[in-house]
C-alpha cells in the first residue's frame, strides 16, 4: 500500500485523511483541504476544493478540478465525474462548465497566498515569531 501526499497541497487545521484500505491512495496536484474536511475517499484528482467542514466518504473516487462545498458530503463509493460541485443542504450536484486559464490562475494565485499566510501562522501560533518588512 503506497500513499502519497504532495507538498504543493494546502492542508488547513482539524482535516482528516483515512486511508483504511490495500490499496494505493493517489490524491493530485494543486488541491486544497480547507478547516474540517475530511477524507476517506479512495483517491483525489488534480485542482479540487474540500471547502470547511466537507465529507468525502469511504471508496469514494474523485476527478479533477472538484468542489465539495462547506458541510456537504458524497455518498460512500461514489465516482465523481470531473468539474463535479456538490452543493447546499441536500449535497445538489451540478457540472461546472470547466476551468478556463483565468479560473485556474485564480485557483493557483490562491494556493500560493494560502501556503505563505498558513506558514505565517502556524508559525506564529507555535510560538517562533516572525519580522515581515521590517525597515530600519
Amino acid at each position: 500500500m503506497q500513499s502519497r501526499l504532495l507538498l504543493s497541497e494546502i492542508y488547513q487545521t482539524d482535516l482528516r485523511i483515512w486511508h483504511r484500505t490495500a490499496e494505493d491512495l493517489h490524491i493530485g496536484d494543486e488541491n486544497i483541504f480547507e478547516c474540517g474536511s475530511v477524507f476517506e475517499g479512495s483517491g483525489m484528482g488534480s485542482g479540487c476544493v474540500l471547502e470547511p467542514k466537507a465529507t468525502v466518504m469511504s471508496g469514494t473516487s474523485i476527478g479533477d478540478n472538484c468542489v465539495i462545498g462547506t458541510s456537504c458530503s458524497t455518498w460512500p463509493n461514489e465516482k465523481l465525474a470531473s468539474n463535479t460541485v456538490i452543493y447546499g443542504l441536500n449535497n445538489e450536484r451540478r457540472t461546472q462548465t470547466g476551468r478556463n486559464k483565468e479560473q485556474t490562475s485564480l485557483h493557483l494565485k490562491h494556493v500560493e497566498y494560502l501556503k505563505d499566510v498558513l506558514k505565517r501562522f502556524h508559525a506564529q501560533k507555535a510560538g517562533v515569531t516572525q519580522t515581515i518588512g521590517v525597515v530600519s
